[in-house]
């Protein structure tokens, strides 16, 4: 009898189990079965960040350099003043410049980030002697970190530009043991690189290797500027096409925080044989001595200026304000990228500063 008491108890618990499930079935909502919303699939815009100045300014023209710093210190975030170079001994080597102090209390005034430039003579001996010889290199990097301490600098701006391709793996070698010193030192590195569109492109900048380098410096200022120049015929400086295939390759090799765009505010007149160099107050200066005619290259954001000269035909194609605001709109909007240069302070226009801000609207 207690069996049959059992099995009784067993199927009541069964069919109440498969009452209870069928109606939990039932009442299951059908809101599982929908697809999962739109926007769960659409990622979040990338902020844009505050755009940030570097300041450079040139040993060779300090009077109108002086002036214009003056003028825009509190506008940069960081200074790279022209101050030293690389001797023929490949050892530090302070420029003569009458102004410097002036300069460096400017800076300090206004808490920039000093990175004082140090060029390489455009003497390729001076950087083979440093390159290839251990004993001077290490001299020499001895050197940065002391002068940095005596001088209160934050770090430096290494600008080597006269190099082969062959000096590829020396060079990075040399950046690399560079920044290990500095960094160890609480100091900052800053490396000036060609621009280019490929990692084997222009003839030094086969030199230097974006990815490599970009793993031990802090800031890579890429010069977007003398695509056309004084050996080519007329042209902008940053044709539109060019910039944007190098401002790609470039963000494909560098982390974005350290890249450093630098514009040109300079340009070139051709007459007869090779191009000659202008800043844009020379080029207004021969637009209103000649009457020039001007127009802007929409396709290669440039202005263009026409004239003649002693029975010579002319023509300039340089930045103003309006071209350079427009290359960095295209590296923030495009690219996302939020550090700008000019090569160089006092040779731009000055309508430059006062557009800047609207970048950011």
């Amino acid at each position: 009898m207690s069996k049959i008491i059992v099995s009784v108890t067993l199927l009541v618990a069964a069919l109440i189990g498969i009452t209870i499930g069928l109606f939990l079935q039932v009442k299951e909502p059908k809101s599982v079965q929908l697809p999962p919303q739109k926007e769960q699939n659409v990622p979040a815009p990338t902020p844009q960040k505050k755009i940030s100045i570097v300041g450079v300014t040139a040993s060779f023209d300090e009077e109108t350099s002086l002036q214009r710093f003056a003028e825009v210190a509190d506008k940069l975030s960081i200074y790279s003043p022209g101050l030293y170079n690389i001797s023929r001994a490949g050892q530090l080597q302070q420029l003569s410049v009458k102004h410097r102090d002036t300069f460096l209390s400017h800076a300090r005034n206004n808490n920039l980030t000093i990175l004082p430039l140090i060029g390489d003579g455009f003497d390729s001996s001076r950087v083979q002697l440093l390159l290839n010889n251990k004993e001077i290199q290490k001299e020499f990097i001895r050197q940065l970190v002391e002068e940095a301490k005596n001088q209160d600098f934050d770090g430096w701006a290494l600008d080597i530009e006269v190099l082969s391709p062959q000096d590829r793996d020396a060079f990075t070698e040399f950046i690399r043991d560079v920044a290990f010193d500095l960094h160890d030192n609480g100091l900052l590195l800053k490396v000036i690189l060609f621009a280019k569109t490929a990692q084997k492109s222009s003839y030094p900048g086969r030199a230097q290797d974006y990815a490599a380098i970009g793993q031990y410096a802090d800031f890579l200022g890429l010069m977007f500027f003398t695509f056309h120049n004084e050996a080519t015929g007329p042209g902008a400086q940053a044709p539109l096409s060019w910039y944007r295939d190098t401002l790609s390759f470039a963000t494909s090799q560098i982390p974005k925080e350290k890249i450093i765009v630098g514009l040109t505010t300079h340009g070139f007149d051709w007459g007869v044989g090779r191009g000659r160099e202008v800043t844009y107050p020379q080029a207004e200066e021969r637009i209103n001595t000649y009457s020039a005619t001007v127009h802007y290259d929409q396709i290669d954001s440039s202005a263009v200026a026409t004239y003649e000269k002693d029975g010579v035909e002319h023509v300039i194609w340089y930045e103003d304000a309006t071209t350079i605001v427009e290359k960095m709109k295209i590296a923030r909007d495009k690219f996302n990228l939020s550090t700008f240069a000019f090569w160089r302070i006092g040779a731009e226009d000055p309508k430059l500063w006062s557009l800047i801000p609207n970048i950011s609207n």
